[in-house]
């Protein structure tokens, strides 16, 4: 279950087609929401709920107060991030949508790269705009190393 303070959405479990149930709060109305096969609810926030789609980084939105979706593909920068952390070329890299906001989806990115030797992991964040697709990274990076 997911809320943003107007709005809750319940996953109905294993439904086919999958789905959930959206409650407005403030009207008490009701309404189903059918969602593609190989997404995942993630988030509300501002006017969407946030669905996570793979398996190339892109975001499935679905606008609470139109009824309306919109994909949102990850831009080049938002793809990147992980690189900047450590080789992801012999390694795990993921990116994926983790929260919404009115303006704004916030991808959440990893790295396993470890050896036979060495180990490191490393996790970050960074910000897209939906309407704009302007990034910017956030102060939260982490590596971690060790043998």
């Amino acid at each position: 279950m997911s809320s943003n303070g107007r709005y809750v959405f319940v996953p109905r479990g294993h439904a086919a087609p999958p789905s959930g149930v959206v409650i407005d709060d403030l009207t008490d109305r009701r309404r189903v929401v059918q969602y593609p096969a190989g997404c995942s609810p993630i988030a509300l926030g501002g006017r969407y709920l946030l669905f996570g789609c793979g398996p190339a980084p892109q975001a499935l939105l679905y606008d609470l107060t139109t009824g309306g979706w919109r994909t949102v593909q990850a831009a080049p920068a938002v793809i990147s991030a992980p690189h900047r952390l450590g080789n992801c070329d012999s390694s795990g890299c993921d990116v994926a949508p983790s929260r919404i906001g009115t303006h704004w989806i916030d991808w959440s990115y990893s790295i396993d790269c470890g050896t036979e030797t060495a180990h490191c992991a490393g996790a970050g964040e960074i910000f897209q705009g939906i309407d704009t697709g302007q990034v910017e990274e956030s102060n939260c990076q982490m590596l971690w190393i060790w043998q």
